[in-house]
């Protein structure tokens, strides 16, 4: 019985495990997606945003970032424009101070970032 108990907890273990995504991006960035306002982003092994991360998006210029403050469990559910965006200008190595929607839209719009790459349409 003990051992039934114990092979339980493993399996429960290792499965909650199992569904953290980790997603390797240019400039030694790694989104951690673990589920809920639990992302993070690392760079270089150092924590960046730690938590509340939702999404990531990068062209061969630039990173965003963006992030639920509001600390939701379902931050994907909240609108692009209450969330906060971070840019990662790959050419230069810096990261911007938080930015609100408007600003990243004329930006992306400035920068010619593909559809593809936009974060604010992403999800």
């Amino acid at each position: 019985m003990k051992k039934l108990i114990l092979i339980s907890i493993l399996i429960f273990a290792n499965g909650c495990n199992m569904s953290d995504q980790n997603f390797e991006l240019p400039s030694n960035y790694i989104f951690v997606r673990e589920g809920g306002n639990s992302n993070i982003v690392l760079q270089k092994n150092k924590l960046i945003i730690d938590k509340g991360a939702v999404d990531f998006s990068f062209d061969n210029k630039f990173i965003f970032f963006s992030v639920d403050c509001s600390l939701s469990m379902e931050p994907y559910k909240v609108p692009k424009e209450k969330l906060i965006y971070y840019i990662h200008d790959i050419e230069e190595d810096t990261l911007s101070k938080p930015l609100n929607y408007n600003f990243v839209r004329k930006f992306m719009i400035k920068n010619n970032v593909g559809k593809q790459n936009n974060i604010l349409v992403k999800h």
